[in-house]
């Protein structure tokens, strides 16, 4: 029994050994700007209730303290719908956008992974 209890711990000292540096090497090789964070909500079609979903969609994209922008995206809005959106997003923190403009948006933005 106890070449078995001295057998685990060793395993488990090795495994906490690797896990360390697997951490040290991430840190490491982390990007040395933060990456841009922001939230995303694509819309399409007839929207009944803009400013609950807007209102939860801001609720939710600005709660983590790591999101910097929020967008909402049309994505085949009808006429009035895309209007209520705009006038909403106005006010607020949201921006609205159309996909070719968030595209230009994101060209600037580089995907880091840590």
């Amino acid at each position: 029994m106890e070449v078995f209890l001295r057998f685990a711990a060793m395993l488990l000292g090795i495994l906490g050994a690797v896990q360390l540096g697997e951490v040290f090497s991430i840190w490491l090789r982390r990007p040395k700007e933060r990456p841009s964070i922001f939230s995303v909500l694509p819309l399409s079609g007839e929207i009944d209730d803009v400013e609950q979903i807007l209102g939860y969609f801001q609720e939710v994209a600005m709660w983590s303290p790591e999101s910097q922008l929020a967008f909402v995206v049309d994505c085949g809005l009808d006429a009035q719908s895309a209007r209520l959106c705009k006038l909403w997003c106005e006010g607020t923190r949201l921006i609205f956008c159309t996909q070719k403009e968030f595209q230009e948006i994101c060209k600037g933005s580089e995907d880091k992974v840590y």
